[in-house]
């Protein structure tokens, strides 16, 4: 299964099983629903998140000093590593790995990261939740242009106006994406 059939099912299945139809996602319900505790600490700013997995424990770090809509995103990336990466072993220290958005990671190379970038665009910004939203925005249809409508999806969504561009044109919405 390709990488993007692969994280859109799996966030399609993480929002059906919590009941979630509307936006904006629920991400830290979601999280703590499934017996994730989430801790927000001053990290590097190049740090965006933690995930630490063992001794029956879950653990999201996140960043405290970033955007809320950055938040969001985090613990819905870190999501992403629980429920595709489940036999991942991860460690800090002796026991937790800790994956640091650097240049690797931004230069889309890493898969895993990509799985979790993917997976946390697909379940914040769920395909067809967008769909129904761009439709109910362009009918009749929107006289303010592609990036006003971007930015009101944004809002909708509670995500950056660049995570809803780069979802759009992933999903091949270029028309609003460009």
């Amino acid at each position: 299964m390709a990488i993007q059939s692969k994280v859109e099912a799996a966030a399609e299945e993480l929002l059906r099983e919590r009941g979630v139809e509307t936006a904006p996602v629920p991400v830290e319900d979601i999280a703590r629903s499934l017996g994730t505790k989430l801790v927000f600490e001053n990290f590097d700013a190049d740090l965006s998140g933690i995930l630490y997995r063992g001794k029956g424990a879950v653990i999201i770090g996140v960043n405290s000093t970033h955007s809320a809509k950055r938040q969001r995103f985090t613990i819905a990336h870190e999501l992403g590593h629980l429920r595709l990466h489940e036999k991942q072993v991860m460690f800090v220290d002796k026991a937790v790995r800790v994956d640091r958005r650097d240049i690797t990671a931004s230069a889309g190379v890493d898969e895993l990261e990509i799985e979790a970038n993917g997976f946390g665009a697909a379940l914040l910004m769920p395909k067809k939740m967008l769909i129904s939203e761009i439709e109910s925005l362009t009918d009749p249809p929107n006289p303010l242009g592609a990036e006003s409508l971007i930015e009101e999806l944004a809002e909708r969504f509670e995500v950056s106006h660049q995570a809803m561009k780069y979802r759009l044109a992933n999903l091949g919405i270029a028309m609003l994406s460009e």
